[in-house]
């Protein structure tokens, strides 16, 4: 619930960081009266410095930094992962390498990871400068406990990785290295591992939650609303837990990619068994007194 409206002038960083600060040391107090007066002052720091951080992306985001450095360094990194990719497939294949195909897959992973980040980008602009998106971003942060910049990031985050894996895949298909068949399945994976790194992240953040403690050493547990949020995100951010959240995230996708993959294969290999017993049954009927 709304328990009061505070509006503070903002003259300076500073200022907003010191009123942020009393704000906080006033509300722990009124809801935690057993922690010291030293605990209180330090996780009211940590909570005012969280906030400040979380709120950078509403003010300083803007479409024109969306279109700028991000999506050439984005597609830099995909054009070079998705050429390195391509060579060591064609290495380990053949044994030779078909330069062609591989500038043509560095072309399309660009492409892709470029209009990823695009799209994830511009999902959480939208998210956070709108008045719809930011309804949106409540809802799921309240739903999932956390702050509404870290939905924000979350939804746009997990829509890139499936516009990419999308462009990516039908990219090959109009380039003429993929069936269309096999270019629709890449899309499923692909997509399937977006929404698993959204189940992902959100699984990790609620474990933080319910598990790990703040700065101060306050179990993030006994805190509530925008503490927990603001002690949860700066614990992801940071330390050892930042490190085992980001590889146990990226297993899921990873694993969840190539279960669909795996998935697709089983199920071929299973028609075609189907498909020899049709045939040897077939031709024991129409031939086998003929080959008697």
């Amino acid at each position: 619930p709304v328990l009061d409206n505070v509006r503070i002038k903002l003259t300076s960083k500073n200022g907003v960081l010191d009123a942020l600060e009393t704000a906080w040391t006033r509300e722990l107090k009124r809801t935690q009266p057993w922690m010291q007066d030293l605990e209180i002052g330090a996780q009211a720091k940590e909570l005012a410095k969280a906030q400040v951080r979380d709120s950078q992306p509403f003010r300083s985001t803007s479409l024109s930094r969306i279109l700028g450095k991000g999506v050439g360094v984005s597609g830099g990194v995909g054009a070079l992962t998705a050429g390195l990719f391509d060579l060591g497939g064609q290495l380990n294949g053949s044994g030779e390498v078909d330069w062609n195909q591989a500038r043509a897959n560095a072309l399309i992973g660009a492409i892709a990871s470029g209009s990823g980040y695009l799209t994830g980008s511009g999902m959480t602009y939208l998210l956070t400068n709108s008045t719809l998106g930011l309804d949106l971003s409540r809802q799921v942060a309240t739903s999932m406990g956390m702050s509404t910049s870290y939905s924000a990031n979350l939804l746009g985050a997990g829509a890139g990785g499936g516009v990419a894996a999308v462009v990516f895949s039908y990219g090959l298909y109009f380039m003429g290295y993929a069936d269309l068949e096999s270019a629709n399945r890449m899309a499923i994976a692909g997509v399937a591992s977006g929404v698993a790194y959204m189940a992902a992240t959100a699984a990790t953040y609620s474990l933080v939650a319910t598990f790990a403690t703040a700065g101060t050493g306050t179990a993030i547990s006994s805190l509530s609303g925008a503490a927990a949020a603001s002690a949860t995100t700066a614990a992801l951010s940071s330390g050892a837990i930042s490190v085992l959240a980001t590889t146990g995230v990226g297993l899921v996708v990873v694993g969840v990619g190539a279960g669909v993959m795996w998935g697709f294969t089983a199920y071929d290999e299973g028609q075609e068994t189907k498909r020899l017993e049709l045939t040897a049954d077939y031709l024991l009927k129409h031939y086998g007194a003929l080959a008697q």
